[in-house]
C-alpha cells in the first residue's frame, strides 16, 4: 500500500508539473496564434480584393468585347451601305442624313475595307457632292480625300491604267472619269486635294504623254484641261496658312505646270520692314524653312522628269546624291519607329564612272539625311530619314551600300513601298540633318505668341529691364575673374558703377552692364576680343545672384566646339552637378558627366504597345510573303454579292429553291455545306452528291464551260526591273568632295539611335523570298481589262458564276488577293499611326521625368541644332534667361522657333561682320535676303548694343589687316607686346602674302588649285621638320574641293592632327600658324566667295603667331572693285613689304636663308642648310651631333647614333647604341633557389626561372612512383596524383585521384525501382533514385482518361486541366449543338436558331447565344402597319423599325393672300408660295398692270415722270427707278456760277460739280529776282521758279559766267587761280577748290634729316623712302659692317650680326666657335682634348667641354687590384669591372659534423650556405629506438621504420602494422558488430558506414494477402503487388493475366473481340 501511495503521489506531482508546463506553453503560444490569425485575416482580405479586382476586370473585358461587337456590326452595315451607292439611286438628302446619323464618321471611313464596287461609290459620291449646292459638304469631302481606302484605290487604278494603257480600248473615258472626280471639287476642298492621291493621276498623264503619243492625241482636251486644273491648284497657295501646311513633302509638289518648281503650300514674300503681325512673321519663317529643304529635291526631280536618268542634268542635281537598284534586307522596330534596312548601288545609268568612296570619312548617306525612294519615272515618292550607315568598308561588297532608314510621313503606303522593289528603283539623298528642320517647323506651327514681340516683330528699339529684376535689382558684383567670388552689393541700374577690381577693358565692362540691365542685349565681338569669356562672366554674375531662384539659365551655341568652350568657363564657378549638357557630342570627358540620362519607370501600357508592334510585324510578313490564299470566308467579306450569287445559282440550277425564290439552307445543306460549296467553286470542282446537299444534283452540266473572258494583254514594261547595267570601273581620281573633312554639324542623331535596341520583326526569311521572287508585276496586280469584263458579266441579271471558265475564276481569285493585299496596306497605315501616337505618349512620359531634373539645374547648355530636337521639352522648362553665342551665324527662323514662351531675358553674342547665316538654296537666300540674322537686323535697327574693342589673340601686324574692317577702335591689348616677339621657327617672316600665277581648275561643284595645294602641303612638311607640332598648324580654304584635296594629302602622310577646314566651319577657332588657300585665278575675273568681306575677316583673323596667305593677288586686285576690302588688304600688305612671290626659309642655328618659289623648291632644301657642323648636345647623354647643319633644332636622346658608354648597375658596360635603352647582354651562371645551375643573361631573376632538372618520388601509402621536373615539385610531392582503382562496397571501382578519399560512389545508379518500372535512374550511385517518370493511365473527374508520370500521379491529378473536346450538356437544352471548346473552358456559344417576339409584335429569327442582344438591337424589316397621327389611311412605304413615310393624301389649304391650293398631307405645315396672278395695288398709285405671280414682288412700274432740280434743270425718269436715280443724278449741263476773281473766263466744269474750273485769264507777275513773267489767274498765288538765265554777282568777285537758270543755285566758279603749297610747289587750280586741301603729287624735294642726298622716288605728299646710303657701323661685338643708313639708326640690340663668333673661351683654348655672333647662346662646346685622372690611378683622354659634366668614365685597362682574402688568384677583367670571384679551394665543416671542400668565395655567400646540403650517408638515431637502418643521404628525411608492431586502432581492435604508421589512419579489417534498427547485424568492415539492410524477408500485402520476397530496406517503401492474377474482359469470353496492382485500372476492351463496348 505504501508503495502504491508513493507511486500515486509521484504521478499527481508529474501531472501537476505537466499542467504547469502546458499552461506556460499555452500562454506563450497565444500571441503567436493571434499573430497567425491576424496574418490569415490580412491574406484573406487580400484574396478577396484580388478576387473583386479580377471580377471587375472580367466585367470590363466583357463590356469591351460587347462594344467591339456593336462597332463591328455598325462598320459592316455602313460599309455595305456605302458600297451600294454606285448601284442604287441615292440622293444627296439620304447621304447627308446617313452621314449625320454616324457618331464617328472618320473612324468608319478609316476602318472601311476595299470592295470591288467601292471606287465607283467614291466617284458617284464625289460627283453628287460636286453637283449639289444646298449643303456644305466640305467636311465630308475632306474625310474622303484623307481616307486611306480612297487613296489606295485611286493609286491602284492609276497604276493599272498605266500598266494596261495599250490594252484598254476606252482609256480616254477612264481618264475623263478621274479628271471629273477631282475637277468637281470646290476651292475650299483643294487643301485636302493637294495631299490626296491626285499626284498618281498626274503621273499617269505624264507617262502617257511620254510613251503613248497616239492616246495623247485622242485625249488632247483632257490633257489640256488637266494642265489648267493643275495651274488652278497651284494658284490657291496663299499666305497665312502655315498652321495647315504639312511639314513633310507632298508628291504633288514635284509636278510643274510651267517647267519650274512652284510653291504648292503657302506663299513666300519679303517681309515688310515696318510693323507686321505675328501671323505674317511666323508664316514667312515657316515657309522659308520648309521651302529651303524641299526646293533642291523639287528642282532635281522636275529636271529628272524632263531629261530622264540617262541624261542627267548635273547642274540641277549637283546637291543630290543618286543611287540605284534598291534591295530590301531586313526590318526592325524599337519604341520610337520602324526601321528598314536596304542595299543600294552607285548610280551609273547615265554612263558615269563609279567613285572610290571612303565610307569611314564620307558624309554620303550619313545618318539624319533626307532620302527619297522612287523609280525611273519619279513616282511614287517615298521620303525617309537615314538612321544608320555602317562605316566599315567590308560590309559593302561588289559596290553595294547598306543603310537603315525610317519613313518620314506616317501616311506612307506600305503597298507602294513594296511595289517599288519590282521596278527600276532610284534612291536620292539630300545632305544635311533633316530632323532639326522638322522640329523647327513643328515648333513654329505650335506657336501662339512670341516673347519680345515688340522688339522682334514691331521693330521697337526702346528696351526695358527684365521682369524678374522689378523686385530686387541689387546684385553682388565681382568681375575680377578669380576663382573665389567676392562681390560688392549695389543697384545695377545706378550710374556710374562703383570702382571694381577687374582685368576687363572698358568695352567689356560696358558689355557686362548691358547684359545685366536690358531684357534684350546685343554684344558684338570682333575676332579675339573675348566675347565668349565676357558672356561666361555675365552668366556667372546671373548665377551668383539668381541661384536662389527656381529657373535655370539656358546657354545656346552654334557648334559643339563653342558650347564646350563656354561650359568649360561655366564649370569653373558652378558645381558640375548643377550643369546639364543636352546632346552627346562633347569631346571633354568632364562635360560628358553633365549628360542627362533619365529612364525612370513610367506608367505606360507596354503590353498593349507590344501587342500593337506584333500586329504590325505580322502584316509586314504577310505582305512580303504575299500569302493570300482565298478561302470562303474571304470571298464573303470581300465580295458578298458574288458569294450570295454562287449559292443562289447553285440552288437554282439544281431545283433546290423553296417557292422558286427563297433558299432554305437548313433543308438541304449539310453541316458546313455552305463553306464546302464555295470551296468547290474556288477550286473549280463540281459538288458531289450527298456531300453538300442530300439528293441528286442535275444542274451542273454547264459548270465551268463558258468561253474564256480573260484576254491576252500587253503590259507597260518601262518601269519593270531589268538586269543592272554593266558595272563601271572605279575612277580613283574622281572621289567624293566631302571625304576626309571634319564637320561641326550636330550629329546627335546618331546618339539618339545608337542607344536604341531595334528588335527584328523576324521577317528575314520572308524578305529573302521576297527578293528571290523579285515581286513581279503579275503577282502584285491583276489583269485590269479582264476583271472589268468579268465584273460586267457578273452584274448582268442572268449571270451565273458557276459557268465561268476556270481561267476566269483564277483571275477573280488573283483580284481578291490583290484586294486583301491593299486592305493589309491600309490596316498597317492605321496601326502605324496608333503606334506613333503611343510612341509619342511614351516619349512625353520620359520627358516629364527629364524636365523635373532640368528644372533643378542652374545651367543648361545645348547647340542650336540640338535645341531644335529638345524644343517641346524646353518649352515646358521654367527658364527665363537665354544666352545665344555666335547668334549672328544663326538664321532668324531658327531663333524664332526656339524662343520659349516664359522667356524674360535674351542675350545675343556674335559678330555680323564675320560669317552670316545661310540657306541651302542660294537663289532663295538672295531673293528673300534671308542671310540677315536676327542679331544683325536688331543691330542695324539701333537696338542698344556694345562692341568689344580690345583684341588679345594675334600679333599687331595681323590685327592691322582686321582694322581695315573695324577701324582704329579695334585695339591691341598690352599683352600682345609679348606675342609680337615670337618667331616662326624655320621661316624668315611670320606674315607672307604669297603671290603666284597658278590657274584654278574648272569644276562644276567646287573650285580647286592643285599647284597651290601642293605648295601648301610641302610647306607644312617643312614646318613639321622644323619642330612644329601638327596641332599647331591650321590650313584654311574658301572652297570645299580644295580642302578635300589638302586633307587627303595629309591623311596619306598619316598627319591626322593637322586641321584642314573651310573658312565657314572655322569661325570661333584659332591656332598658332594659319595657312590660307584662296584658290581663285581665272581668265573671267570672277572672284566668287573670296570677295565676301565677312569671309575675308574670318580668314585673316585666325592666326596667333604666323599667317601665310596663298593666292594670285594681281588677279584679285584686278577683279575686285575700287575701294573693296581686298584692295585695302593688298595695299597694306605692300606697305608692310609682305606681298612677295617667294618665301624665305631660315636656318635655325645659324640664320642662313634659302628662297622658295615653286612647290618642288621645298624638296630641294638639303638637310645641311649651311656649311657648318651642328655640334648640339643630344638630350640626356654627353654626345655631340656631328652632322652638317640641318633643319631640326631638336636632338632627342632617342636619335643619338653613338656607342653607349654607360656603366650598368650590375657592373658590366652597356654594349648597345646610346639611343637604345641600356640592357646587359652578358651571359652568366645562374644559381636557382633549388641550388641547381643554368645559363642565363645577366640580371635575370632566379626566382622567375623554371628548373628543368628531372626528379622522382615514391609515396609510402600507395607505393606509386611519380616522375616530375624540379620546378613542379610543389605539385607532385604533396600528394599522389595517380588513379586510385580500389574496389568500393557497391561493386564499382574507384576512379578518383589516389590522394583523395574514395568517399561516396559517384557513378551511375543501377538499382531496381520499388514501383517495378524499368526506366533508368538519372542520379548517382550514392543518391536516392530519381523520381520514376513512367506514364500511368488515370481516369479524370470529367470522364476522360490521360497519362501522368508515376512519381507525381496524385499531385498532377489535382492540378490537371483537361484539354480534350468538351462533352458537357448545355444549359439551354440544345444538345444537338456540339461544343467546340476545350473541356476546361466555358461552352462555345449555342448557334441553334429560334423565334423571338419584338416590341412591335413581329417575330424574328435569332441565334440562341445572342438572342437577347439581337432582340434589343433588332430592326424589324417587315412592312409598317402603324396608325398615322393625321388619321388618314395612306399606306406607309417604310419598314416597321423606321419612321413612317410621309402621308400622300391630297388636302386643301388657304394661303395668307386668300388663294387656296391642293397639297399632300405631309406638306401641310410647310410654307407654300402662291402661284396665282398678282392683283395688289401699287404704292405709286399708277395703273400699271403687274405681270408677276402673287407670291412674287410686283413688276416695276414703267410710267414716265418729269423732275425739276434746284439748279432749275429738268429730267425725265421711269417711276420704278426714279427715287434712286434722282438721288444719284448728276446734272451734266454747263456751269452757270460766277467766278470769285471777277474774270469772265468760261467755266469748263459741269453743273453737278458745284465748283468752277481754274481761271485761264493771263496776268503779269514780278518775281523776287526782278524778272517779270506771264502766269494764268489761278497760278498767281503759287510759287514760280524763274526760268531766265542767271545774272547774279559771285561772292568771289570773278565774272565767270553761270550757265544755270535764275532759280537754281549757281554752279561753282571755275576761274583758274594760282595756289602756293606749304611744301613750296605752286598749283593752278579752280576757284572753288581754293579752300580745299590739295595733295601735292610733285616729286619730293624735302631735305633728309641724316644729311645724305639719297634720292627720294616718292611723291611730295608721301613720306620719304628710307635712306639706303651705305655707311660703316661698329657693333658691340667688335665687328664693323656696311649697312644702309636707315639701319644704322636702329638700336644695336635689334641688329643681327651674321659673322662668326670671336669671343674668348672661359677654358682658354683657341678651339673655334661655330655660332653666329648675334646668337645670345653660349659658344659651341670646346672640343680640345685633355687628360683626366681617374680614382684607380689611370689617366683617361676626354674633350674639354666634358670636364665640367658629371660623367662616368670607365677605365678599360687590365685590373691590378689586390683581393681581400689574400689569395693570388689573377683577375681576368678590366679595371672598371668588378673582380672575378676567388676560386681557391678551402675546408668547411657543416652543422651535421661532416667536412667538405668548397671555393673561397662560397664561404661568405650566405645564400649558398643556406642552400648547402650534406650528401654523406645518414647516421642519425631514430626516435622510436629501433635499429632499422636509414638508406638515405644525410640532408634527407630518414626513410620510415618498417619494424612490425601491434597497434590499438580508434575502434578498439588490435592490428599488426609498421612502426611508422598512424593507428588513427589505419583501416580496421574486422567485421562490424553494430546491430541495426531492424534487428539484423551490419556486415560491413569495421569503420565503414553501415549500409541499408539487404536481408531477405517476406512481405504480405493487406489488400490482396499475397506474399512477396523483398529486401529488408524495401519494407519501408511504397510497393505494389506484382503477382499475376486472372482478369476477364468485358466480352466474358476471354481472359488474361495481369499484375495485381493494376486490377482496378485495367482497360476492359478485348483485343480479340470487335463488338466489345465501354460501359
Amino acid at each position: 500500500m505504501n508503495r502504491n501511495q508513493q507511486q500515486q503521489g509521484k504521478r499527481k506531482q508529474n501531472n501537476n508539473n505537466n499542467r504547469g508546463q502546458q499552461q506556460q506553453q499555452n500562454s506563450q503560444q497565444r500571441p503567436q496564434q493571434q499573430q497567425q490569425q491576424q496574418q490569415q485575416y490580412i491574406q484573406q482580405s487580400q484574396r478577396n480584393t484580388r478576387g473583386r479586382e479580377f471580377r471587375r476586370r472580367r466585367q470590363e473585358q466583357k463590356e469591351r468585347e460587347m462594344q467591339r461587337t456593336i462597332q463591328k456590326q455598325n462598320q459592316i452595315e455602313f460599309t455595305n451601305w456605302f458600297n451600294s451607292i454606285s448601284t442604287t439611286m441615292t440622293n444627296i438628302d439620304n447621304i447627308m442624313l446617313k452621314f449625320q446619323q454616324q457618331d464617328d464618321l472618320e473612324e468608319l471611313f478609316s476602318n472601311m475595307k476595299i470592295h470591288p464596287n467601292q471606287l465607283n461609290s467614291f466617284i458617284t459620291l464625289m460627283r453628287i457632292f460636286g453637283e449639289q449646292k444646298q449643303y456644305d459638304a466640305s467636311g465630308y469631302v475632306d474625310l474622303i480625300l484623307r481616307s486611306s481606302s480612297f487613296n489606295t484605290q485611286i493609286d491602284e487604278k492609276c497604276t493599272l491604267l498605266l500598266l494596261y494603257q495599250n490594252s484598254i480600248e476606252y482609256l480616254n473615258q477612264e481618264l475623263e472619269i478621274l479628271y471629273r472626280l477631282f475637277q468637281s471639287l470646290k476651292l475650299r476642298d483643294y487643301y485636302s486635294l493637294k495631299q490626296s492621291s491626285i499626284a498618281s493621276f498626274y503621273n499617269l498623264l505624264k507617262i502617257i504623254e511620254l510613251y503613248n503619243p497616239t492616246l495623247q492625241n485622242k485625249a488632247n482636251k483632257i490633257f489640256s484641261n488637266c494642265d489648267q486644273f493643275l495651274k488652278q491648284i497651284y494658284s490657291t497657295a496663299k499666305v497665312l496658312e502655315w498652321r495647315q501646311i504639312p511639314i513633310y513633302p507632298v508628291e504633288l509638289e514635284f509636278f510643274s505646270y510651267n517647267g519650274r518648281a512652284n510653291q504648292l503650300f503657302g506663299k513666300l514674300e519679303i517681309l515688310q520692314i515696318g510693323n507686321k503681325s505675328l501671323d505674317l512673321y511666323l508664316d514667312f519663317h515657316f515657309n522659308l524653312i520648309r521651302e529651303d529643304y524641299i526646293l533642291e529635291f523639287k528642282e532635281a526631280i522636275i529636271s529628272l522628269n524632263e531629261f530622264g536618268f540617262q541624261n542627267v542634268n548635273r547642274e540641277k542635281t549637283s546637291n543630290i546624291g543618286l543611287y540605284q537598284n534598291i534591295e530590301l534586307l531586313s526590318s526592325g522596330m524599337n519604341n520610337q519607329d520602324i526601321v528598314w534596312k536596304i542595299q543600294v548601288e552607285q548610280f551609273n545609268m547615265d554612263g558615269r564612272k563609279q567613285k572610290n568612296i571612303n565610307w569611314a570619312k564620307s558624309k554620303k548617306l550619313a545618318s539624319g539625311s533626307l532620302i527619297c525612294l522612287t523609280n525611273i519615272e519619279c513616282y511614287p515618292l517615298i521620303f525617309g530619314v537615314i538612321t544608320y550607315r555602317d562605316v566599315k568598308q567590308n560590309q559593302y561588297k561588289n559596290g553595294k551600300i547598306q543603310l537603315e532608314f525610317r519613313f518620314l510621313n506616317l501616311n506612307t503606303s506600305l503597298m507602294q513601298f513594296f511595289n517599288l522593289f519590282s521596278q527600276k528603283t532610284i534612291l536620292m539623298q539630300c545632305e544635311g540633318l533633316i530632323d532639326p528642320i522638322l522640329y523647327y517647323l513643328e515648333s513654329l506651327k505650335n506657336k501662339v505668341s512670341l516673347p519680345f514681340a515688340n522688339i522682334i516683330i514691331e521693330n521697337q528699339n526702346v528696351i526695358k529691364q527684365p521682369n524678374y529684376l522689378n523686385y530686387n535689382p541689387v546684385f553682388d558684383i565681382d568681375i575680377s575673374g578669380s576663382n573665389f567670388y567676392q562681390g560688392n552689393k549695389f543697384n545695377i541700374f545706378q550710374q556710374p558703377w562703383p570702382q571694381l577690381q577687374t582685368s576687363l577693358d572698358l568695352s567689356q565692362i560696358n558689355a557686362i552692364k548691358l547684359m545685366l540691365q536690358k531684357e534684350v542685349a546685343l554684344i558684338q565681338g570682333p575676332p579675339g576680343t573675348g566675347k565668349t569669356y565676357c558672356g561666361a562672366l555675365a552668366v556667372r554674375l546671373l548665377y551668383q545672384n539668381l541661384q536662389k531662384k527656381d529657373f535655370p539659365i539656358l546657354i545656346v551655341c552654334y557648334t559643339n566646339h563653342a558650347l564646350d568652350q563656354f561650359l568649360e568657363h561655366i564649370i569653373k564657378f558652378v558645381p558640375i552637378e548643377y550643369v546639364a549638357r543636352l546632346g552627346g557630342q562633347s569631346k571633354n570627358p568632364i562635360l560628358q558627366q553633365c549628360q542627362v540620362r533619365c529612364r525612370q519607370k513610367v506608367d505606360f501600357e507596354f503590353r498593349e504597345f507590344n501587342k500593337l508592334k506584333k500586329q504590325m510585324g505580322t502584316i509586314i510578313e504577310r505582305m512580303l510573303k504575299y500569302e493570300y490564299q482565298i478561302k470562303p470566308k474571304d470571298l464573303e467579306k470581300l465580295w458578298p454579292e458574288l458569294y450570295q450569287s454562287i449559292i443562289y445559282n447553285f440552288f437554282c440550277d439544281n431545283d433546290l429553291l423553296v417557292n422558286d425564290e427563297e433558299i432554305d439552307e437548313d433543308l438541304y445543306l449539310q453541316e458546313n455545306g455552305e463553306q464546302e460549296l464555295i470551296k468547290n467553286w474556288i477550286y473549280c470542282q463540281k459538288p458531289k452528291e450527298n456531300t453538300i446537299v442530300e439528293g441528286y444534283l442535275n444542274g451542273m452540266n454547264r459548270y465551268f464551260k463558258m468561253d474564256q473572258i480573260l484576254k491576252q494583254t500587253q503590259q507597260f514594261i518601262n518601269l519593270q526591273k531589268t538586269p543592272g547595267l554593266e558595272r563601271q570601273e572605279h575612277d580613283s581620281s574622281d572621289e567624293e568632295l566631302d571625304e576626309y573633312l571634319d564637320s561641326e554639324d550636330e550629329a546627335n542623331y546618331n546618339d539618339n539611335y545608337k542607344d536604341l535596341k531595334f528588335n527584328s520583326f523576324g521577317v528575314d526569311q520572308a524578305i529573302k523570298n521576297f527578293n528571290e521572287l523579285h515581286q513581279n508585276q503579275n503577282l502584285l496586280h491583276y489583269t485590269y481589262p479582264s476583271i472589268e469584263n468579268i465584273k460586267s458579266y457578273l452584274n448582268q441579271h442572268k449571270s451565273n458564276p458557276w459557268k465561268l471558265n476556270p481561267i476566269d475564276v483564277k483571275e477573280i481569285l488573283i483580284y481578291l488577293e490583290c484586294l486583301r493585299y491593299q486592305n493589309d496596306s491600309i490596316k498597317f497605315q492605321k496601326l502605324y499611326k496608333q503606334f506613333s501616337e503611343q510612341s509619342n505618349k511614351l516619349k512625353d512620359l520620359y520627358d516629364e521625368n527629364e524636365i523635373q531634373i532640368l528644372n533643378s539645374m542652374k545651367i543648361i547648355g545645348v547647340t542650336v541644332t540640338g535645341v531644335a530636337k529638345q524644343t517641346n521639352k524646353l518649352q515646358k522648362l521654367n527658364t527665363k534667361i537665354m544666352v545665344i553665342e555666335e547668334a549672328a551665324e544663326v538664321l532668324e527662323s531658327h531663333i524664332a522657333s526656339i524662343l520659349t514662351s516664359n522667356l524674360q531675358h535674351l542675350i545675343l553674342i556674335g559678330d555680323h561682320q564675320q560669317l552670316k547665316p545661310s540657306l541651302k538654296n542660294y537663289f532663295l537666300q538672295e531673293k528673300l535676303k534671308a542671310n540677315v540674322s536676327l542679331f544683325e537686323r536688331l543691330f542695324l535697327n539701333k537696338l542698344p548694343s556694345v562692341t568689344l574693342t580690345s583684341q588679345r589673340r594675334m600679333k599687331t601686324k595681323f590685327a592691322d589687316f582686321i582694322r581695315q574692317i573695324y577701324g582704329q577702335s579695334y585695339e591691341d591689348h598690352p599683352d600682345i607686346l609679348k606675342l609680337n616677339e615670337k618667331e616662326v621657327l624655320g621661316l624668315e617672316k611670320d606674315l607672307v602674302f604669297f603671290n603666284h600665277k597658278w590657274f584654278e581648275a574648272q569644276d562644276e561643284n567646287s573650285k580647286e588649285n592643285k599647284q597651290e595645294a601642293q605648295m601648301i602641303y610641302q610647306m607644312v612638311q617643312y614646318l613639321l621638320k622644323c619642330g612644329h607640332q601638327q596641332n599647331s598648324i591650321s590650313v584654311l580654304t574658301l572652297y570645299l574641293k580644295q580642302a578635300q584635296i589638302l586633307k587627303r594629302k595629309f591623311l596619306d602622310s598619316k598627319q591626322n592632327q593637322i586641321k584642314v577646314q573651310t573658312v565657314d566651319n572655322y569661325q570661333g577657332e584659332e591656332n598658332d600658324i594659319v595657312i590660307i588657300s584662296l584658290v581663285r585665278n581665272n581668265k573671267k575675273n570672277i572672284l566668287g566667295y573670296i570677295s565676301i568681306e565677312n569671309r575675308i575677316n574670318v580668314a585673316l583673323s585666325r592666326a596667333r603667331i604666323g599667317l601665310y596667305v596663298f593666292g594670285n593677288f594681281d588677279f584679285i586686285q584686278k577683279a575686285s572693285h575700287l575701294g573693296s576690302t581686298w584692295q585695302k588688304m593688298i595695299l597694306l600688305a605692300q606697305t608692310k613689304n609682305c606681298l612677295n612671290d617667294y618665301i624665305n626659309t631660315k636656318c635655325i642655328p645659324h640664320g642662313n636663308c634659302q628662297t622658295i618659289r615653286q612647290p618642288e623648291d621645298w624638296t630641294k632644301i638639303k638637310p645641311n642648310l649651311c656649311d657648318k657642323k651642328c655640334l648640339k648636345l643630344f638630350q640626356n647623354c654627353n654626345h655631340l651631333c656631328n652632322k652638317n647643319c640641318h633643319i631640326s633644332d631638336c636632338h632627342p636622346a632617342e636619335t643619338c647614333p653613338f656607342q653607349c658608354d654607360r656603366i650598368i648597375d650590375c657592373g658590366h658596360k652597356c654594349k648597345l647604341l646610346c639611343k637604345d635603352k641600356c640592357k646587359c647582354t652578358e651571359t652568366v651562371d645562374l644559381i636557382l633557389p633549388c641550388n641547381h645551375k643554368m645559363m642565363a643573361l645577366c640580371g635575370t631573376d632566379p626566382n622567375n626561372q623554371k628548373c628543368q632538372k628531372k626528379q622522382q618520388i615514391q609515396f609510402s601509402k600507395c607505393d606509386h612512383i611519380t616522375e616530375y621536373l624540379c620546378y613542379e615539385r610543389q605539385k607532385y610531392t604533396k600528394e599522389c596524383l595517380q588513379i586510385c582503382q580500389r574496389n568500393l562496397p557497391c561493386g564499382h571501382i574507384c576512379n578518383k585521384i589516389c590522394s583523395q578519399n574514395c568517399g561516396q560512389c559517384e557513378q551511375e545508379c543501377q538499382k531496381e525501382r520499388p514501383c517495378g518500372h524499368k526506366n533508368k535512374c538519372k542520379n548517382k550511385c550514392y543518391q536516392n533514385c530519381s523520381p520514376c517518370d513512367s506514364p500511368v493511365e488515370t481516369k479524370l473527374i470529367c470522364g476522360h482518361q490521360t497519362f501522368f508520370p508515376c512519381c507525381s500521379q496524385k499531385k498532377d491529378l489535382q492540378n490537371y486541366i483537361c484539354q480534350q473536346q468538351c462533352i458537357k450538356k448545355r444549359l439551354c437544352g440544345h444538345d444537338g449543338q456540339k461544343c467546340k471548346n476545350k473541356c476546361n473552358q466555358e461552352c462555345s456559344p449555342c448557334l441553334q436558331e429560334g423565334i423571338r417576339n419584338l416590341e412591335c409584335g413581329h417575330d424574328i429569327q435569332v441565334k440562341c447565344s445572342t438572342a437577347d442582344i439581337e432582340v434589343s438591337k433588332a430592326q424589324c424589316m417587315k412592312e409598317c402597319k402603324k396608325k398615322r397621327l393625321c388619321g388618314h389611311d395612306s399606306i406607309c412605304l417604310n419598314k416597321c423599325y423606321q419612321v413612317c413615310s410621309p402621308c400622300l393624301t391630297i388636302i386643301k389649304k388657304t394661303l395668307n393672300c386668300g388663294h387656296s391650293i391642293q397639297i399632300e398631307c405631309n406638306k401641310s405645315k410647310q410654307f407654300h408660295l402662291c402661284k396665282a396672278k398678282c392683283e395688289k395695288k401699287r404704292p405709286c398709285n399708277h395703273n400699271q398692270i403687274c405681270t408677276n405671280l402673287c407670291s412674287e414682288q410686283c413688276s416695276p412700274c414703267n410710267e414716265i415722270i418729269n423732275h425739276t432740280f434746284p439748279c432749275s434743270h429738268k429730267q425725265d425718269f421711269i417711276c420704278s427707278s426714279s427715287e434712286s436715280l434722282i438721288q444719284s443724278f448728276k446734272c451734266v449741263e454747263p456751269c452757270l456760277l460766277k467766278r470769285i476773281c471777277g474774270h469772265n473766263d468760261p467755266c469748263l466744269n459741269k453743273c453737278y460739280e458745284n465748283k468752277c474750273s481754274p481761271c485761264q485769264q493771263i496776268l503779269n507777275k514780278k518775281l523776287d529776282c526782278g524778272h517779270t513773267i506771264e502766269v494764268k489767274c489761278y497760278e498767281f498765288n503759287q510759287t514760280q521758279k524763274c526760268q531766265q538765265p542767271c545774272n547774279k554777282i559771285r561772292e568771289c568777285g570773278h565774272i565767270f559766267p553761270c550757265s544755270k537758270l535764275c532759280s537754281d543755285q549757281c554752279q561753282p566758279c571755275e576761274q583758274q587761280v594760282l595756289k602756293i603749297q606749304p611744301c613750296g610747289h605752286q598749283h593752278l587750280i579752280k576757284c572753288y577748290q581754293y579752300s580745299q586741301p590739295i595733295i601735292c603729287k610733285e616729286p619730293c624735294i624735302k631735305i633728309r634729316s641724316c644729311g645724305h642726298s639719297y634720292p627720294c622716288t616718292n611723291k611730295c605728299y608721301q613720306d620719304c623712302i628710307i635712306c639706303k646710303e651705305i655707311v660703316q657701323l661698329k657693333l658691340k661685338c667688335g665687328h664693323e659692317i656696311d649697312v644702309e643708313c636707315f639701319k644704322s639708326l636702329l638700336p644695336q640690340p635689334n641688329y643681327i650680326c651674321q659673322r662668326q663668333c670671336i669671343k674668348t673661351r672661359v677654358c682658354g683654348h683657341n678651339f673655334p666657335c661655330y655660332n653666329l655672333c648675334f646668337k645670345n647662346d653660349e659658344c659651341t662646346p670646346c672640343q680640345a682634348k685633355i687628360f683626366k685622372l681617374l680614382n684607380c690611378g689611370h689617366q683617361y683622354q676626354i674633350l674639354c667641354y666634358q670636364s665640367n659634366l658629371n660623367i662616368k668614365v670607365q677605365c678599360e685597362q687590365p685590373c691590378n687590384k689586390k683581393r681581400p682574402c689574400g689569395h693570388n688568384v689573377p683577375c681576368q677583367k678590366q679595371c672598371f669591372e668588378s673582380c672575378t670571384l676567388c676560386t681557391e679551394l678551402c675546408q668547411f665543416q657543416q652543422q651535421c659534423g661532416h667536412i667538405i671542400s668548397i671555393q673561397c668565395y662560397q664561404k661568405t655567400d650566405q645564400v649558398f650556405l643556406k642552400k648547402l646540403t650534406c650528401l654523406q650517408p645518414c647516421n642519425k638515431k631514430r626516435d622510436c629506438g629501433h635499429n632499422f637502418k636509414c638508406t638515405r643521404a644525410c640532408h634527407e628525411i630518414c626513410n620510415p621504420c618498417k619494424i612490425e608492431v601491434q597497434l590499438i586502432l580508434k575502434c578498439g581492435h588490435v592490428s599488426l602494422a609498421y612502426c611508422h604508421q598512424d593507428p588513427n589512419k589505419l583501416q580496421c579489417t574486422q567485421l562490424c558488430k553494430i546491430e541495426k534498427k531492424c534487428g539484423h547485424s551490419c556486415r560491413q568492415l569495421c569503420g565503414q558506414p553501415c549500409l541499408r539492410c539487404e536481408e531477405i524477408i517476406t512481405k504480405k500485402f493487406p489488400q490482396c494477402n499475397h506474399l512477396r520476397q523483398i529486401k529488408c530496406y524495401e519494407n519501408n517503401q511504397y510497393l505494389v503487388c506484382q503477382q499475376l492474377v486472372p482478369k476477364r474482359y468485358s466480352c466474358h469470353k476471354h481472359s488474361t493475366q495481369i499484375p495485381c496492382f493494376s486490377f482496378n485500372s485495367f482497360s476492359e476492351r478485348c483485343p480479340d473481340c470487335k463488338d466489345c463496348t465501354i460501359f
